[in-house]
């Protein structure tokens, strides 16, 4: 007995198109529930990715200081545990980026390259003063003396380095000739009753560190990330200049679609933190006119 095989060769498999195809389209409402799931998965995930990339970045500049770190250790340990210290004597304000010229070439011995002068989480800031050598001497900027060379643009010839700078130092203008910067409240207690914000914060505590082995070196950093707000800086929408981390200026720190990351700081007993938003703290104030933060 011969067993039939039926073979159908049209609409095969037979009677099945209804598994796979019920007749029935997507709703209106249906195809916009699906498309508002959609954008909330998008505003919960997106951040989260867009995160992931600023994260190198972020880990860059820790790295840098982190050589920062060792560079300032074998500096001090040619000089008595005295961290690098060089007072500007030409024209400017004493905001915290303000140093001597003689900073690179008192540093490159030590292990001072042009990339730890910047911060990888703000590329544009080195691109900018590089296009800017570019322009004016005809090639690239490659190397401490071409970093050297580039404070000649500005206008007021001044060494600016892209970080908070920390110890504290001079500035050889007859206004200020008698005064040091940042101001510190240990040294001078008036500062105490002038800038009443400082009790009991890191700063107020233990000062600026002088020295590899101060007690203000595990506590407060001697460089951290450009950070402020205020007069010099781009506001924040808000436009407020106060000591709140909330209201830092997004041209500095490490911010991500507009939104506060925070900001890395070295320390002079040689570790490296990262601050976000609520670890941040005021560290100098310019006369309620501009705030630093680390």
């Amino acid at each position: 007995m011969k067993t039939v095989i039926r073979k159908h060769f049209h609409g095969w498999p037979p009677h099945t198109g209804r598994l796979f195809n019920s007749g029935r389209a997507f709703t209106l409402v249906e195809l916009l529930v699906v498309i508002a799931t959609l954008a909330v998965l998008s505003v919960i995930f997106l951040p989260a990715l867009a995160g992931s990339r600023a994260q190198p970045r972020v880990t860059a500049c820790a790295a840098n200081f982190r050589q920062w770190a060792v560079s300032v250790n074998l500096y001090a340990n040619d000089h008595l545990d005295w961290l690098p210290r060089f007072d500007w004597n030409g024209g400017g304000g004493k905001y915290l980026w303000d140093v001597s010229p003689n900073m690179v070439s008192n540093l490159a011995p030590y292990g001072l390259t042009v990339p730890l002068w910047f911060d990888p989480a703000r590329p544009t800031e080195l691109d900018t003063v590089a296009q800017n050598f570019q322009n004016k001497y005809g090639r690239p900027m490659s190397s401490i003396e071409d970093l050297q060379a580039s404070f000649n643009i500005n206008s007021y010839g001044e060494a600016i380095i892209v970080h908070n700078w920390w110890v504290q130092r001079s500035q050889s203008i007859p206004a200020f000739s008698a005064s040091m910067y940042p101001p510190d409240a240990t040294t001078d207690p008036a500062f105490l009753t002038l800038f009443s914000w400082m009790r009991g914060t890191p700063v107020g505590m233990y000062g600026f560190p002088r020295k590899v082995h101060d007690n203000a070196a595990a506590y407060v950093p001697f460089i951290s990330c450009k950070a402020g707000s205020g007069q010099g800086f781009v506001r924040p929408q808000s436009g407020k200049a106060s000591r709140d981390p909330n209201d830092c200026s997004p041209n500095t720190a490490h911010f991500l679609n507009g939104v506060l990351l925070g900001v890395n700081a070295a320390y002079a007993d040689g570790h490296v933190e990262t601050h976000n938003i609520q670890q941040m703290n005021c560290g100098y104030d310019q006369g309620e006119v501009i705030f630093w933060f680390y």
